[in-house]
């Protein structure tokens, strides 16, 4: 057995990974029960450094009771980062709380409970009362009740009320020293800062994008709260010096809070620049450390997106600094969302269209990811020319429909006669996954029905959506399901701070709301960071339902709509 794991061991060291969980296996089958526990973790623990946290599930499918203490807390640990990786945080937060039981002192134990907590709020609220009500182990049943009370309302006096009555019911639960300091937090003095510093683009070729961020940001200042009662805002434009110059600037004027750059660019050159001082609001995300391909020539974005899209947070990424916190409309979020609602429906095996470039690469790569952690596939993906009219040859081969005339060229030289020939698209196929702006998606949909891909239902990003209902324009963009910002979606009567920024700049409100939006929610979720990073929440937004996730990251939660007769109308489902 030495030798064996010598051998694994020397495998793991040259980059072999998957080489060595296999021979730690192969190992495993013939070892002596005393030395099999060790084996196991070592092949689980290989699979997880091949990127493989299934394999490891495998490896190691449960942890036997006769194991001893400190194998079983180690085969707990590694199922944790397995089931994480696999996407499932409610048995990720199951073994963090097995391993919790074996640690060896308070620090490992709170690590433990910190780490299943983190899972469990990364679950919907209503989501974690179903099980909380469905499970029949009572200490798990508290640790799922306190989550779905801080994941179901947001912070203020239903939130420390539905606290304190989980408090009533468990006083002795192992969480409830936690709920305490929840709701302490809540109970904490709560105010704006004392002046606020806006980093923007305001001059160049991201002003438009930097000024609508801008007027969202102020229209919220203005409209809530008393004159008394607004905290000066001193604006400064990132266009005319660097962003790490016009925070120290910021700080030595007496900002408490900083909210910006806009550009991911700018962010990274922030915190890239040493420590922060003073809370950030980024309004994006750092970029991946890999470096990306460049674009095409003459591929560029929409400029909404060029300024506000982002990278979502994966290993590999740059490390944000403390009191860094990263806010943004990222397409990944969208499309991992997208994979999601496939998986609510059913649609195990997604076709997938995106654009040309970077931009389409990265939404095809977080919805594919997705999709495979929840156990779907992708039987292809085709790609299509941003620009483009004629998308006909793109969705032949998407649908396999070149191979059915292929078929049928052939029976007819067999044959020897023509034959009457009605193409059949594939079969294997549940749904399309569609990335498209307004211009493309009003030509892909018809022209996906046209090439006998009617009966496919359609889910697709915002970005299909010009952002005001349009009949006669997006009428061929009915059935296409999509999600959306709350703002653009919401009855207006939830929003009416969206009826005054239309009246105060029409043309610019109709072309950029989503940026308008994340102004606003920028301004309005200052005072609730620390709550946020507490875990209290969702907080609603104007962007979405709005949480804090791994890196400080604000993870947004939208809304779902489906085109009926060139308008969206409501199409939210349950998790």
């Amino acid at each position: 057995m030495a030798a064996a794991e010598r051998e694994a061991s020397a495998r793991l060291a040259a980059g072999d990974a998957a080489g060595a969980a296999r021979r730690y296996l192969e190992a495993a089958r013939t070892a002596p029960p005393a030395l099999r526990p060790r084996l196991l973790i070592g092949a689980a623990r290989a699979w997880l450094a091949a990127g493989r946290p299934r394999e490891a599930l495998a490896a190691l499918p449960d942890v036997p009771p006769g194991w001893p203490e400190a194998e079983r807390l180690a085969a707990h640990r590694l199922r944790a980062r397995a089931y994480a990786g696999a996407g499932n945080p409610l048995e990720a937060a199951r073994e963090h709380l097995a391993a919790a039981a074996l640690a060896p002192d308070l620090a490992a134990r709170a690590a433990e409970e910190d780490a299943a907590w983190e899972a469990l709020l990364r679950l919907p609220g209503p989501y974690l009362r179903y099980l909380a009500d469905a499970t029949a182990d009572a200490r798990l049943r508290g640790w799922l009740e306190l989550a779905a009370a801080v994941r179901l309302h947001p912070p203020g006096p239903a939130a420390d009320a539905a606290l304190a009555e989980w408090l009533e019911r468990h006083p002795d639960h192992e969480a409830a020293a936690r709920a305490r300091a929840l709701r302490e937090a809540l109970g904490a003095p709560r105010g704006l800062p004392r002046k606020l510093a806006l980093l923007l683009p305001l001059s160049g070729p991201y002003a438009d994008a930097g000024r609508a961020v801008r007027d969202g940001f102020l229209a919220a200042w203005y409209a809530d709260l008393a004159p008394e009662e607004r905290p000066p805002v001193l604006v400064l434009d990132t266009a005319a010096a660097p962003a790490a110059a016009l925070y120290r600037r910021a700080v030595a004027e007496g900002a408490s809070l900083v909210v910006g750059p806009l550009r991911k660019e700018a962010v990274a050159a922030l915190a890239a620049a040493g420590e922060l001082p003073v809370p950030v609001l980024a309004l994006n995300r750092l970029p991946p450390a890999a470096p990306k391909p460049a674009a095409a020539p003459g591929a560029a974005l929409d400029e909404e997106t060029r300024a506000a899209d982002g990278a979502t947070p994966a290993q590999g990424d740059d490390v944000a600094p403390a009191r860094l916190y990263q806010f943004g409309l990222a397409p990944e979020d969208e499309a991992a969302q997208a994979a999601e609602r496939a998986a609510i429906e059913g649609w195990t095996d997604v076709l997938v269209l995106v654009p040309q470039g970077p931009w389409g690469e990265r939404v095809r790569a977080a919805f594919e990811t997705r999709l495979a952690e929840l156990g779907g596939t992708v039987p292809e993906a085709g790609v299509y020319a941003r620009g483009a009219t004629d998308f006909a040859p793109v969705l032949r081969a998407l649908l396999n429909l070149d191979e059915s005339a292929a078929r049928r060229a052939r029976l007819a030289r067999i044959l020897g006669m023509r034959l009457a020939f009605e193409p059949r698209r594939r079969q294997d196929a549940d749904a399309v996954f569609l990335a498209a702006f307004p211009r493309e998606a009003r030509l892909l949909k018809p022209q996906l029905d046209f090439h006998h891909a009617a009966g496919l239902p359609v889910l697709a990003t915002s970005h299909v959506y010009a952002g005001s209902p349009d009949p006669e324009r997006d009428g061929d963009l009915d059935g296409v399901l999509f999600c959306d910002l709350p703002w653009l979606l919401d009855p207006p009567e939830r929003h009416p701070l969206r009826a005054r920024i239309a009246a105060l700049w029409p043309e610019r409100a109709a072309r950029r709301p989503r940026l308008f939006a994340l102004g606003v929610d920028a301004f309005r979720i200052a005072p609730y960071l620390a709550d946020l990073e507490a875990g209290i929440g969702p907080l609603p937004g104007a962007t979405g339902d709005l949480t804090l996730g791994p890196g400080r990251t604000l993870v947004r939660r939208l809304r779902w709509a489906r085109f009926r007769r060139g308008v969206p109308v409501p199409a939210d489902a349950a998790p």
